[in-house]
């Protein structure tokens, strides 16, 4: 993908016109003015504690007042079972997102919501209660999404910038990500370790991740085309882009883009 300067947006739609008049006709999403914090949890089929995490994600979706990501660490893999949606950048990004939260320890199930981990993510209450208070926060950043199916995959138009005056230089070196999401997901049957014999079932699972980019004093926009895993079934992927700080601590803004919602 390449990004451009918030302000090369008008060139780059001049070149192109057809196709950013196709993406405009299928789907798209804006960002508010307040704040959506994004749900992050780590998760392995290898973990018999997981189960109950992953069914946990789906009462996230369709929620407007939160976006949620499941990432499949891969530590877990030669203990038995290897997690076909793991990988080691989910890895990475949680040894990343612990470290920036002053913590030393990665864990599965482990849910994180900026830099606090909800131990306490199975009282709804307790969650619901975080979300509704970060909601209340101006947004620092604001967000468009914008996709067509194309070929084996979609093609997604992002734009980004900081919005809020007083935290502008923090957000200006924030950095957007975009995710590639699956729901529905299900391994009929773990051969191995400890959660052999059982069904799995997944919800908001990362397949892809694109990132990170600078946002810079006036934002960027680009295009990039995400391509799906072969397993993809077109309504149940999504999108989510999302920007947080450069120590990847604190959430900025999030937005997600089901695509369901796009017309072929």
């Amino acid at each position: 993908m390449r990004l451009t300067p918030f302000c090369s947006m008008l060139l780059l739609v001049s070149l192109a016109p057809s196709h950013a008049a196709a993406m405009e006709a299928t789907c798209q999403a804006a960002s508010g003015m307040t704040f959506v914090p994004l749900i992050e949890l780590y998760t392995a089929e290898g973990c018999n504690q997981c189960p109950p995490a992953d069914q946990w994600m789906e009462r996230w979706k369709g929620r407007a007042d939160a976006t949620a990501l499941a990432f499949h660490v891969d530590y877990w893999n030669d203990l038995g079972w290897p997690d076909r949606f793991s990988s080691a950048a989910n890895t990475a990004r949680q040894q990343t997102r612990v470290a920036s939260a002053g913590k030393r320890v990665v864990y599965t199930p482990q849910v994180m919501l900026g830099a606090k981990t909800m131990l306490d993510w199975r009282k709804s209450s307790s969650v619901d209660a975080l979300v509704e208070r970060l909601g209340q926060d101006p947004a620092s950043v604001s967000l468009k999404l914008a996709a067509s199916r194309s070929g084996k995959g979609v093609d997604v138009g992002v734009q980004a910038a900081p919005v809020l005056t007083g935290t502008k230089a923090m957000a200006a070196d924030g950095r957007l990500w975009l995710a590639l999401y699956q729901d529905g997901l299900v391994t009929d049957r773990v051969a191995a370790g400890e959660n052999k014999g059982k069904r799995l079932r997944h919800e908001r699972v990362v397949r892809a991740l694109h990132g990170p980019w600078r946002l810079g004093e006036k934002g960027i926009s680009g295009h990039v085309s995400v391509e799906f895993p072969a397993d993809a079934v077109d309504a149940d992927m999504g999108l989510v882009l999302f920007a947080e700080t450069a120590d990847l601590g604190k959430g900025l803004q999030s937005l997600q883009l089901p695509l369901s919602s796009c017309t072929p």
